[in-house]
């Protein structure tokens, strides 16, 4: 339950890429990883672009807690396949795999 999560610690996040594309893909697997391998909810992120390459992100999060943040579905990975990032307006589509 999304609604449970706080953001009681940050971090900091760069990924680099050749395109906006990869930037977000880097960046969604990045987040993915700090829940899988390190139990870490992400609550929000703020982003910016450094050049057409990199993205610095500073996200808040806290430790995962099965009793207070239930499990649904896992997500397994980020795919690249038929993402789309739109700048004006601002929009994205990722699709996932569960």
């Amino acid at each position: 339950d999304v609604t449970q999560a706080r953001a009681v610690g940050a971090a900091t996040l760069v990924v680099e890429g050749e395109s906006i594309e990869r930037l977000l893909f880097r960046f969604l697997d990045e987040v993915l990883d700090l829940l899988q391998s390190d139990l870490y909810v992400t609550t929000a992120a703020t982003v910016r672009f450094e050049g057409d390459t990199k993205l610095v992100a500073n996200i808040e999060g806290e430790a995962y807690e099965a009793k207070r943040h239930g499990h649904v579905h896992e997500i397994k990975a980020i795919t690249f396949h038929d993402l789309h990032v739109h700048r004006n307006p601002a929009e994205v589509f990722v699709i996932v795999d569960i």
